[in-house]
């Protein structure tokens, strides 16, 4: 007679698969679990080092019965200081017979290291002055060139010329205009834009302050297509522009809570972001993330707190597959 199969599955060693930042998501599947038995695997399991650490009732990694390894939980998925997750596996057969436990190891894929959710393909990027402030001789381009040897994400400053005879009918700064030609005649090169404040608020210096060309839908109709014209198609903005921030430090640089334009400005602020977010998708490009950048985020600094919550609240589900981001350089106090 057979007898009973009291044969063992083996769970193949050294299984290694790799996963990157990006790809840590519920459901994504890291790989397939490979077993011999003599009369088939009927499941697996997942026997230690596959943590529930918010307790929620379920952990960081599923299996199938065809050894499929997918991600349940990607809050608990913590690849450690050593980007390494060693899971025990087991396998079973339809006579009950089970594996003796095998390690199965998942790396972190880092030679593109992003973070999870970001709209930029490089984690690492760079400012760029491209006004000459000075710098006799300067070649945008030969600065360019030397920049994308080891930076292919750039940040401007300057988008709508300033001083023109005209500021409601928005043209393109010249050296932004250098910029961007530049931008898309190397397609791997990535490029994040920043406003000029008086986007948001004019004047101030002295006072009074006045609302900001943004604040007027019109304005950022015509700044969008501005940005369409300079950059030469729709195709082009959205392969190359990958966020717009209002602004630059607007906790710094506008009406201070101590002015009578304080509370106007939060407004201001709001509305611009408003006008920009409905002319980009009118034009088209809607998945163009708009956000800004805050000098240094506190409790006691209401402009970081309020106009950072107000883009959390009004974040389009087209930018950054719905994950909103805020930009804070958060300068060191003197002591």
């Amino acid at each position: 007679s057979s007898g009973r199969d009291r044969q063992r599955p083996e769970v193949a060693p050294d299984q290694d698969f790799s996963v990157t930042i990006q790809e840590i998501d519920h459901g994504h599947v890291v790989g397939k679990v490979e077993a011999t038995d003599d009369t088939g695997v009927t499941k697996f399991s997942l026997v230690s080092h596959n943590p529930d650490s918010d307790k929620d009732g379920a952990p960081a990694f599923s299996i199938a019965a065809d050894g499929t390894l997918s991600i349940s939980d990607p809050d608990d998925v913590d690849f450690g200081a050593n980007g390494e997750i060693r899971l025990a596996i087991r396998a079973h057969d339809a006579a009950g017979n089970v594996s003796a436990p095998q390690i199965v190891t998942l790396s972190l894929q880092s030679d593109r290291l992003v973070p999870k959710d970001t709209p930029f393909g490089y984690n690492v990027g760079i400012n760029y002055e491209s006004w000459e402030f000075e710098r006799t001789g300067y070649s945008i381009s030969a600065d360019l060139d030397q920049i994308t040897e080891n930076f292919k994400l750039i940040k401007t400053y300057h988008a709508a010329a300033v001083g023109t005879s005209n500021p409601t009918i928005p043209t393109i700064d010249p050296t932004q205009a250098e910029v961007i030609n530049y931008v898309v005649a190397h397609s791997d090169v990535e490029l994040v834009m920043g406003t000029a404040n008086s986007a948001l608020a004019q004047g101030g210096f002295p006072p009074p302050w006045s609302a900001g060309l943004m604040t007027d839908k019109a304005y950022t109709d015509k700044w969008v297509q501005m940005l369409v014209d300079a950059f030469g198609s729709v195709a082009n903005v959205e392969q190359h522009l990958k966020a717009i921030l209002l602004g630059n430090e607007i906790d710094a640089n506008g009406p201070q809570p101590s002015d009578p334009s304080f509370h106007d400005y939060l407004t201001w602020i709001q509305t611009s972001f408003d006008n920009l977010q409905a002319s980009l998708r009118e034009a088209g490009l809607g998945s163009i993330p708009v956000s800004t950048t805050i000098a240094n985020y506190g409790s006691a600094n209401v402009v970081s707190v309020q106009i950072t919550q107000y883009i959390n609240d009004h974040w389009s589900t087209d930018w950054n597959d719905g994950t909103p981001f805020v930009l804070y350089n958060q300068y060191t106090q003197d002591s």
